[in-house]
């Protein structure tokens, strides 16, 4: 999923809404350069490093991450040529990213869905392949099979190094999509704490069609998952072990009718008084929901607990939620048309 990042304890645009003149090899505030060896290149995720440096994960062939120095030219001092491009080259191709994530100690986490799977890459901070993940491979595959398929769509990594994702999976003969969550050991294992069934997965069907679209780790080890559930928000609260945490909505979840026919949440953040905002899209609008910590809407916001806001195209839709509360104020990435906007 698209997300929105700060650098430097800013964002990547201005306090003003300017692009960037100190960013790129034009100074316009933009790096545009074919990345990923195929005929159409697709950012599909990003993540700032605590240096400053960026990295961009695309689709393609192979998995493959870019790695950008903070003024915007590309790192010479990452990946196995120089170039600063980390790839790693798996069987199966056709790679969609997902989320990328740098673990305190500097390495990289890159999430993509190929087929009916997913597999999760970690490189170290120089760009070559992690030999200590994946049994010696420096991946994990999450592959469907005749009982199941899934996909992913957003990671975190806990504090101590294991990594939670979340997707869909849809059972054999089509029964019900579900909130999908597999969360794997440091090694790249299946973790056997997480999960009822000891396998370190879970699956939660709320209504049925549910996916996860982003997820957001909480302090106290919980997981909020939000995405939506038939044409509805929804968002689920699991606990730090692997199951549905009762105490939140009913049984686990919340849903939100904005009235449309279409409506994904797709940014989670929490506030500083544990109250959740969602956004997402409704009906080709940019919507926003907040709820109490235990699920409740929060009607004290907007109408009902709802906002709803019109950016003047027939596709307006958040991909990310940003909380700054130094400021109070909320940043929403997401597309109007044929651009891209940034709000707050």
């Amino acid at each position: 999923m698209n997300r929105l990042e700060s650098l430097e304890g800013r964002t990547l645009l201005s306090a003003a809404g300017d692009l960037d003149a100190t960013f790129g090899p034009d100074q316009t505030g933009k790096v545009v350069q074919p990345l990923f060896g195929g005929s159409y290149d697709y950012a599909g995720a990003i993540a700032v490093q605590r240096d400053g440096k960026v990295l961009v994960a695309g689709s393609g062939a192979n998995v493959t991450v870019v790695r950008y120095n903070p003024d915007g030219s590309l790192d010479q001092t990452f990946g196995a040529e120089h170039d600063g491009r980390a790839v790693a080259p798996i069987e199966g191709g056709g790679f969609t990213t997902s989320a990328v994530r740098v673990m305190r100690d500097g390495r990289i986490i890159v999430g993509q869905t190929y087929g009916s799977g997913f597999v999760l890459v970690r490189f170290n901070p120089d760009g070559l392949p992690d030999r200590s993940f994946g049994g010696g491979s420096g991946f994990v595959r999450e592959a469907s099979t005749n009982d199941y398929v899934t996909n992913l769509n957003d990671l975190v990594i806990r504090p101590d190094g294991r990594i939670l994702t979340g997707g869909l999976r849809i059972d054999d003969g089509g029964a019900g999509a579900g909130f999908y969550f597999v969360q794997f050991n440091v090694d790249g294992s299946h973790d056997a704490s997480f999960g009822p069934s000891g396998d370190g997965r879970l699956k939660l069907t709320g209504r049925g069609l549910d996916e996860i679209d982003c997820l957001r780790l909480l302090k106290d080890g919980r997981v909020l998952a939000a995405g939506r559930s038939r044409r509805d928000f929804a968002l689920a609260r699991i606990t730090a072990d692997g199951k549905a945490d009762e105490a939140f909505g009913q049984g686990g979840f919340v849903y939100t009718d904005f009235g449309s026919r279409i409506e994904v949440a797709r940014g989670i953040a929490v506030l500083d008084d544990k109250r959740i905002v969602l956004a997402g899209e409704s009906g080709g609008d940019v919507v926003l929901a907040r709820y109490f910590r235990n699920g409740l809407l929060d009607h004290t916001f907007g109408t009902g607990g709802k906002v709803r806001y019109d950016l003047g195209s027939p596709v307006d839709r958040a991909n990310d939620l940003q909380w700054r509360a130094r400021r109070c104020r909320r940043a929403i990435l997401g597309p109007r048309g044929d651009r891209s906007i940034v709000c707050r």
